[in-house]
């Protein structure tokens, strides 16, 4: 499965890809992530590029057409075209309170996956001009493929993670994989 990840710096949403790879290893699976932006700031717009899969994943490039398009900021909703890039079928996950007027569920988009992220962020992972939406949108996306079990993230967060920044992390993951609405 190759996902793009369209966030902005600070959302953590580079490191939460990353917590994806391990869960997607934890799960027995295969995964690989790596950024582009063109610089490192706050609020700049970034793409991560993910690609799971249940055998071992040998190309090592960005990802040009996706199964999934992922939209960590609920500001990008609004305002790009959330099928860019996106195979036909495929799926689109997104940071919204409630499903968008501009979703449309049609060939190019089959599925969606929508979850309040900035709320969950503000509330458990502490307010920010910049919410931290990467692990709320990555359990998300979990929710909605079912291709990484919350089991295998909370474990990869564990690992990663200690004290309250750990319980806060798996409080938001469980949070937003129960809450997320999926449709189509």
């Amino acid at each position: 499965m190759d996902i793009i990840i369209n966030a902005k710096g600070g959302q953590q949403a580079t490191e939460a890809a990353g917590l994806m790879v391990l869960a997607a290893d934890f799960d027995g699976k295969f995964g690989q992530s790596h950024p582009s932006f063109i610089c490192e700031r706050k609020g700049t717009p970034i793409r991560t590029f993910l690609r799971l899969d249940d055998q071992p994943i040998l190309i090592r490039n960005r990802v040009y057409t996706a199964d999934c398009n992922v939209f960590a900021d609920r500001r990008m909703v609004d305002v790009m075209d959330l099928a860019q890039g996106l195979k036909e079928g495929g799926t689109v996950i997104l940071d919204a309170p409630k499903k968008p007027s501009n979703l449309k569920l049609n060939g190019k988009i089959k599925r969606a996956g929508v979850v309040d992220a900035t709320g969950i962020a503000n509330k458990l992972l502490g307010p920010a001009f910049l919410p931290q939406t990467g692990l709320p949108i990555m359990a998300a996306l979990a929710a909605t493929t079912g291709f990484v079990s919350l089991d295998a993230i909370i474990k990869a967060i564990r690992q990663r993670m200690s004290g309250d920044e750990a319980w806060r992390a798996e409080e938001a993951v469980r949070l937003a994989y129960e809450t997320t609405k999926v449709l189509g």
